[in-house]
């Protein structure tokens, strides 16, 4: 046998994430793909912009929509 792996049982530390905090970075996150992709559209790498632009849908009319922040704590 060439290596061995433990199998040891660990734990974590209990953590709690902010929704605002979530959403914020989910909306950062479009934005930078909304940039990439027009950078792409620019050098004419349509394939690779709209891509982009359709990740940049998915994750804001899928995904966000399921989001559960203070003002929707559905």
């Amino acid at each position: 046998m060439l290596f061995s792996l433990s199998c040891r049982p660990f734990s974590c530390n209990p953590f709690s994430c902010d929704p605002v905090s979530v959403l914020i970075a989910c909306f950062r996150s479009g934005n930078e793909m909304i940039k990439m992709a027009e950078v792409y559209f620019s050098e004419d790498k349509l394939e690779a912009a709209y891509i982009l632009y359709m990740k940049f849908m998915t994750l804001h009319v899928e995904k966000l929509v399921n989001l559960r922040t203070p003002a929707n704590p559905t």
